[in-house]
C-alpha cells in the first residue's frame, strides 16, 4: 500500500513536471529548506458575512466525501484529481474537501482543505484545524478575485462544520497569494523557516506574530 502510494506520487510528478521535476523532488526528499508564512482566520459571524460576490459567469462546486463519487461530478473530479493531485483523493473520501470553479465548463480554479497532513506539524499546528492549500488559478483568470473568493468559500464551509479557525500558508515571495489571503480576511500569525532531512527530521526557526518572540525547534514528523 505504501509502496503503491509513492509509485503513484512519482508517476504524478512525471506527468505534471517531467523527469527533471521528479529528480528535483527526489533530491528535496533528502534535504530541503523552506520558508512559510502562516495565516489564520477566526470564523466569526461578522467575518463570514463580508464574503465577496463572484461574477455569475463562474460556477462554484464544493466537493467532499458526500459527492466526490457522484456521477454528475465525475468529469470535474477526474479533470482535477490527476497527476500529483491524485494524492488528495484519499482525504476527500474522509474529512477533506475542495472548492472548484469553472467558466464555460472549463476548470479555472481549485483550492483544497486538508485535515490530516504532516505539513501542518511543520507549521506548528494539529490535525484538528483545517488547512487550505494547493490553490491554483488559470493564468487567464488571475486578477479577477477567484482566489480570495474561493478561500472565503472554504472558510464558510468550515464554519458550517463547526470549526473555529482556518489556516492557510504561502511562501514569503508569493506577493499575489499574500494579497489574496489578506483580502479574504486572514491575518499572519507566524513565519516558519525549516530544514527538513529525509522528510522526517526537522530543524526550525519560528517567528511568532501573536507574541513577538523567536524560538527554535527540532523534532521528527
Amino acid at each position: 500500500m505504501i509502496y503503491s502510494k509513492y509509485v503513484n506520487r512519482c508517476q504524478g510528478i512525471i506527468q505534471s513536471r517531467g523527469w527533471n521535476g521528479l529528480l528535483k523532488f527526489i533530491f528535496s526528499r533528502v534535504a530541503r529548506i523552506s520558508e512559510d508564512l502562516v495565516f489564520e482566520k477566526i470564523l466569526t459571524t461578522d467575518s463570514l458575512e463580508k464574503q465577496q460576490q463572484i461574477n455569475p459567469v463562474y460556477q462554484v462546486f464544493l466537493i467532499d466525501a458526500t459527492n466526490v463519487k457522484k456521477h454528475e461530478n465525475q468529469s470535474l473530479v477526474n479533470s482535477i484529481l490527476q497527476g500529483e493531485n491524485l494524492q488528495y483523493l484519499e482525504g476527500l473520501q474522509k474529512k477533506d474537501c475542495m472548492v472548484a470553479i469553472t467558466k464555460n465548463y472549463k476548470l479555472v480554479h481549485t483550492s483544497f482543505i486538508q485535515f490530516e497532513t504532516s505539513y501542518k506539524k511543520l507549521l506548528n499546528e494539529t490535525d484538528a484545524t483545517p488547512l487550505i492549500g494547493n490553490c491554483w488559478t488559470s493564468p487567464d483568470e488571475r486578477g479577477k478575485g477567484l482566489y480570495p473568493y474561493a478561500i472565503a468559500r472554504c472558510c464558510k464551509e468550515m464554519a458550517r462544520r463547526g470549526c473555529r479557525r482556518v489556516l492557510i500558508s504561502c511562501a514569503p515571495d508569493n506577493a499575489p497569494s499574500v494579497a489574496g489571503i489578506h483580502k479574504a480576511g486572514f491575518l499572519k500569525i507566524r513565519e516558519v523557516k525549516t530544514l527538513l532531512i529525509l522528510t522526517k527530521i526537522y530543524f526550525q526557526k519560528i517567528d511568532s506574530q501573536k507574541k513577538p518572540i523567536v524560538k527554535y525547534k527540532a523534532g521528527i514528523i
